[in-house]
């Protein structure tokens, strides 16, 4: 089923079952028949890294914390004074 075929539905990618996602091996299946290979969607990773505190960014794409954490780490972001300076900011906006 393609989202054209079910323009009702609240999934991007829907399943085969009425009201269910598109399971994880069958998106990645997908991913891979299209050439998006997992070297492109960690470099993609990477670069929301860069930009986005971790566990913001393992919120909004539903990745543990742990792992976008460590990740972080091992790129060498590193994010501990983002809640002081968004706090600074805001008090400036006041």
């Amino acid at each position: 089923m393609t989202t054209a075929g079910q323009p009702n539905s609240p999934w991007l990618f829907p399943g085969q079952a009425p009201g269910q996602h598109l399971g994880a091996k069958q998106l990645t299946a997908r991913l891979v028949r299209v050439g998006v290979r997992s070297t492109g969607r960690h470099a993609a990773l990477n670069a929301l890294i860069a930009e986005i505190p971790a566990p913001l960014l393992a919120e909004a794409l539903g990745y543990h914390p742990k792992t976008v954490t460590l990740r972080a780490g091992e790129l060498g972001t590193d994010w501990a004074g983002y809640a002081a300076s968004k706090a600074r900011s805001s008090a400036f906006q006041r």
